[in-house]
């Protein structure tokens, strides 16, 4: 483990100095002087100075630690696609939609475009058309059947 930003660990310094005397405070022995304050609150037991100090400097302490930014060591994953990526293709169809093509025309297009995707392997393939603006159908991918399924459509 490291830390990105080791030196907001300084911080750790003030807040114990704060935590000192906070519970080197002395408080009154009588804070009130009608005891009837207490026999209206009996079940209601205010939570003590010292543990209101301790909640608070571990907020504090937790701060200073998340500023610190720890990170955990380097990680290494294998990508199933690293071995294709030296020679992989990233291919995207462009079709002009704005004008309107023949049906003949409109299947050959697509039939040229599945047997293009057919004979890709490792490949990666999208779909965008465009006309009066562009839009993406199908982001460059793998999955041959969804790319399939975008031309079709």
């Amino acid at each position: 483990m490291r830390l990105a930003s080791p030196a907001y660990l300084f911080l750790l310094l003030p807040i114990a100095t704060l935590l000192w005397i906070e519970l080197r405070k002395r408080t009154a022995a009588v804070r009130f002087s009608d005891a009837s304050f207490f026999r209206a609150r009996q079940g209601l037991a205010p939570l003590p100075a010292a543990a209101a100090a301790r909640d608070h400097a571990a907020a504090l302490v937790l701060a200073a630690v998340a500023l610190a930014r720890p990170q955990k060591g380097r990680v290494y994953e294998e990508d199933r696609l690293a071995r294709h990526r030296h020679h992989a293709v990233h291919g995207l169809f462009a079709v002009d939609v704005g004008a309107r093509p023949e049906a003949r025309s409109h299947d050959r297009r697509q039939a040229a475009a599945q047997e293009f995707v057919g004979q890709r392997s490792g490949d990666r393939v999208g779909v965008t058309v465009f006309g009066n603006g562009a839009m993406t159908l199908c982001p460059l991918t793998l999955d041959k059947p969804v790319l399939n399924a975008v031309i079709d459509s």
